[in-house]
């Protein structure tokens, strides 16, 4: 089973690795987060807020389905 890490659309982690040199909390806590789990019903709310924020995603666009599923953030599995 993929880690999350390797789920994640290319757009977002594209965006992600772009901000590792301006924020550490990308490589200290973002990135080890995403490659311990390996399911998105797993993150806390707080670990999905801070990979929004972290790589530039918009969620003007997104529904109710998009949060409870990761929909937007990482592809199928």
């Amino acid at each position: 089973m993929k880690n999350l890490y390797k789920l994640l659309k290319p757009k977002v982690k594209t965006r992600l690795l772009a901000e590792r040199k301006k924020y550490e909390i990308v490589d200290k806590v973002i990135i080890p987060t995403l490659k311990n789990k390996h399911v998105y019903t797993d993150l806390k709310i707080s670990d999905v807020n801070r990979l929004i924020i972290f790589s530039n995603t918009h969620t003007f666009d997104w529904t109710v389905h998009d949060y409870k599923w990761g929909t937007k953030l990482f592809k199928e599995q």
